[in-house]
């Protein structure tokens, strides 16, 4: 049985929103300047979707991130980016190290489903998203 229950996305995500986003996860080093205001405008939509569990507990993707991903993986981001001898040309793998710890642990317990709940996507791609950013 799935962790979660069902994905509430606001409506006000339009399908050119849920494009943007789809362009971003497949190819974000080829996108345009065009393309980035409605990228980071869906993202920014996206802090208000709700995931409910199923046992009804609700969150916000925003704060699935604060307390999942930030709380949880920024620390030691940060305690190993001091321990580099080159930052700039390795924080990078230490970024992707993390990015897919932060994968598998929101698909190992049940919150990224794309089986059963396609729009669990827009949570994981709402996290990678900001872990990027930070």
């Amino acid at each position: 049985m799935s962790i979660l229950r069902r994905v509430l996305i606001p409506s006000d995500v339009t399908v050119s929103h849920r494009a943007a986003i789809r362009r971003y996860v497949e190819r974000v080093n080829d996108l345009s300047d065009a393309d980035w205001p409605l990228v980071i405008e869906a993202f920014n939509l996206l802090r208000h979707a709700v995931i409910v569990r199923a046992d009804d507990r609700a969150y916000t993707f925003a704060q699935v991130y604060e307390e999942l991903v930030d709380a949880h993986y920024a620390p030691p981001f940060l305690k190993g980016l001091f321990g580099l001898q080159d930052v700039t040309r390795e924080s990078t793998s230490l970024w992707a190290a993390s990015a897919q710890r932060i994968y598998q642990n929101l698909t190992e317990i049940g919150l990224h489903d794309p089986q059963q709940h396609p729009e669990s996507r827009l949570l994981m791609a709402y996290c990678l998203y900001w872990w990027q950013s930070f």
